[in-house]
């Protein structure tokens, strides 16, 4: 099929999840193989975690994905999107982000547009309070074009093993606090392009709006003891990260009236894209998902607006049901 006649999925707009799973499954016993010290601790996949004593190291990389092909023009943006994806995975497994490093590959190394990617990256660093230490500029003539450019960041944050946020204190009956998102955030661009190419559309700029950061909110949340699990809403949408970190055993129950599911989600669906196919890819207008008992939402939603974010219950934690771990009512 042609870009124009392909499906409206992630598969349909290049993206293999099967060869990811493949690739991830193959190399997972390769990993192991190098920790000689057991010191990697279990803990969602959001980020990893070494223990050094009775001190948990959390580290995560992330870039920005394809999104980085619409925001030339908008270099403070991608910078604070870097930044954001990968302080976010820190916080999601407890974490409080210490510091911060990027990577930028180009074909041409343009001042004033890697100056503006950098301030988006600065000013996003002190927004989530961790240090900015330094990182990597590589220019690639001949490999890529004059116009062309990758990022990935790299961040890592430290706790107590107490403290680490695994998810094994959620029972069924526990309340999800859904986080609102500011737009698509950095995921799902390639199904986002797709549709909009196929329609012979630009993406509108309110898709390009840059990521939400959370985790000083949600660090803020676990030192007060009140989070059973958490999850960032990334890369596979709401539905693959809303159980990323519960047990095994536990699935999620969604209730779609729970919140005002935004505009731009609407007119995804009105270019063709069908709402599961949504679910798997996008936010859905949830950026982040704490879990708490229930008699702690009304407190947990409170002190999310104190730090300027919208919060509503958007489910429950349930046992695995036969139709999925995820299950829209």
């Amino acid at each position: 099929m042609t870009p124009d006649t392909a499906e409206l999925t992630l598969e349909g707009a290049g993206v293999s999840r099967s060869r990811a799973d493949e690739l991830l499954a193959r190399v997972m016993p390769m990993l192991a193989s190098t920790d000689t010290e057991q010191r990697v601790v279990e803990a969602p996949p959001f980020a990893a975690a070494v223990s050094i004593g009775d001190r948990v190291i959390v580290a995560t990389t992330d870039g920005v994905g394809t999104k980085r092909s619409l925001m030339r023009g908008r270099m403070r943006d991608l910078g604070r999107d870097l930044v954001a994806n990968n302080v976010n995975d820190v916080a999601a497994l407890g974490a409080r982000p210490l510091a911060f490093l990027d990577y930028l590959s180009c074909g041409a190394l343009g001042l004033e547009w890697a100056q503006d990617l950098l301030e988006g990256m600065v000013t996003a660093c002190l927004d989530a309070r961790c240090i900015l230490l330094g990182g990597e500029t590589a220019e690639h003539p001949g490999i890529q074009s004059p116009s062309e450019i990758d990022l990935a960041g790299f961040a890592f944050g430290i706790t107590t093993r107490d403290r680490l946020v695994t998810g094994h204190r959620c029972r069924p009956g526990d309340a999800l606090v859904g986080v609102g998102s500011a737009g698509p955030h950095a995921s799902g661009f390639s199904l986002i392009r797709h549709a909009h190419a196929r329609a012979g559309a630009a993406v509108p700029d309110d898709f390009l709006a840059p990521t939400t950061i959370y985790s000083t909110a949600v660090a803020d949340l676990c030192e007060q003891g009140v989070v059973g699990a958490l999850a960032n809403i990334c890369d596979g949408g709401l539905t693959e990260n809303v159980v990323r970190g519960l047990p095994a055993h536990l699935g999620v129950r969604i209730d779609t009236a729970g919140w005002p599911v935004p505009d731009w989600v609407s007119r995804l669906q009105d270019l063709g894209c069908a709402l599961p196919e949504l679910r798997r890819s996008v936010n859905m207008g949830i950026g982040y998902v704490v879990v708490v008992t229930s008699s702690d939402v009304a407190g947990v939603v409170q002190a999310l607006h104190g730090h300027g974010l919208a919060a509503w219950r958007i489910g429950e934690v349930t046992p695995v049901e036969a139709s999925g771990r995820v299950v829209y009512a």
